[in-house]
Protein backbone atom coordinates (compact mmCIF):
# COMPACT_ATOMS: atom_id res chain seq x y z
CA UNK A 1 0.00 0.00 0.00
CA UNK A 2 1.57 3.54 -1.11
CA UNK A 3 1.85 6.20 1.74
CA UNK A 4 -1.01 8.01 -0.15
CA UNK A 5 -3.15 4.92 0.31
CA UNK A 6 -2.66 4.32 4.03
CA UNK A 7 -3.46 8.10 4.14
CA UNK A 8 -6.66 8.05 2.31
CA UNK A 9 -7.74 5.28 4.13
CA UNK A 10 -7.00 5.63 7.56
CA UNK A 11 -5.71 8.91 8.52
CA UNK A 12 -7.44 12.13 9.73
CA UNK A 13 -5.60 15.42 9.50
CA UNK A 14 -6.60 18.01 12.56
CA UNK A 15 -7.01 21.38 12.29
CA UNK A 16 -3.37 21.92 13.17
CA UNK A 17 -2.24 19.64 10.47
CA UNK A 18 -1.36 17.19 12.69
CA UNK A 19 -2.03 13.38 11.60
CA UNK A 20 -3.85 11.08 13.39
CA UNK A 21 -5.55 7.41 12.85
CA UNK A 22 -8.99 7.58 12.29
CA UNK A 23 -10.56 5.24 14.87
CA UNK A 24 -10.63 4.50 18.17
CA UNK A 25 -9.43 1.63 18.82
CA UNK A 26 -6.66 1.60 15.91
CA UNK A 27 -7.39 -0.70 12.99
CA UNK A 28 -4.29 -2.50 13.25
CA UNK A 29 -4.90 -3.45 16.90
CA UNK A 30 -4.94 -6.89 17.47
CA UNK A 31 -7.59 -8.88 20.04
CA UNK A 32 -4.39 -9.57 21.94
CA UNK A 33 -3.73 -5.40 22.01
CA UNK A 34 -0.75 -5.81 19.73
CA UNK A 35 0.42 -4.08 16.65
CA UNK A 36 -0.25 -5.60 13.56
CA UNK A 37 2.04 -3.08 11.78
CA UNK A 38 4.09 -2.60 14.19
CA UNK A 39 7.65 -2.92 12.65
CA UNK A 40 5.64 -0.17 9.93
CA UNK A 41 3.89 1.82 12.39
CA UNK A 42 3.41 5.58 11.99
CA UNK A 43 5.75 7.87 13.60
CA UNK A 44 3.00 8.97 16.43
CA UNK A 45 2.80 5.55 17.40
CA UNK A 46 6.34 4.68 17.57
CA UNK A 47 6.14 8.16 20.55
CA UNK A 48 3.22 6.74 22.12
CA UNK A 49 2.35 7.13 24.94
CA UNK A 50 4.17 10.49 24.73
CA UNK A 51 5.75 10.51 28.60
CA UNK A 52 9.14 11.71 27.32
CA UNK A 53 7.83 14.49 25.36
CA UNK A 54 8.32 18.30 26.12
CA UNK A 55 4.74 18.90 26.31
CA UNK A 56 3.76 16.04 28.49
CA UNK A 57 3.15 18.25 31.47
CA UNK A 58 0.90 20.39 29.77
CA UNK A 59 -1.78 17.78 27.92
CA UNK A 60 -3.08 16.18 31.56
CA UNK A 61 -6.63 15.13 29.59
CA UNK A 62 -4.69 13.32 27.49
CA UNK A 63 -2.20 11.80 29.84
CA UNK A 64 -5.16 10.70 31.90
CA UNK A 65 -6.80 9.33 29.08
CA UNK A 66 -3.39 7.28 28.35
CA UNK A 67 -3.60 5.52 31.63
CA UNK A 68 -6.65 4.08 30.91
CA UNK A 69 -5.19 2.32 27.70
CA UNK A 70 -1.09 2.02 28.05
CA UNK A 71 -0.18 0.02 31.47
CA UNK A 72 3.51 2.08 30.87
CA UNK A 73 1.50 5.43 31.10
CA UNK A 74 -0.21 4.82 34.38
CA UNK A 75 3.02 3.92 35.53
CA UNK A 76 4.99 6.99 34.64
CA UNK A 77 2.26 8.93 36.04
CA UNK A 78 2.24 6.66 39.27
CA UNK A 79 5.89 7.24 39.67
CA UNK A 80 5.71 11.11 39.29
CA UNK A 81 2.93 11.79 41.27
CA UNK A 82 4.97 9.56 44.17
CA UNK A 83 7.83 11.93 43.22
CA UNK A 84 6.10 15.23 43.86
CA UNK A 85 4.20 13.75 46.64
CA UNK A 86 6.95 13.72 48.77
CA UNK A 87 8.42 17.20 47.58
Amino acid sequence: MSAKQFIRNYVLEDINGEMNLNRIPCHFLNADHSCAIYDVRPEACRRYPHTDEKGFFNRPALNARNTMICPAAFQIVEKLKSITQNV
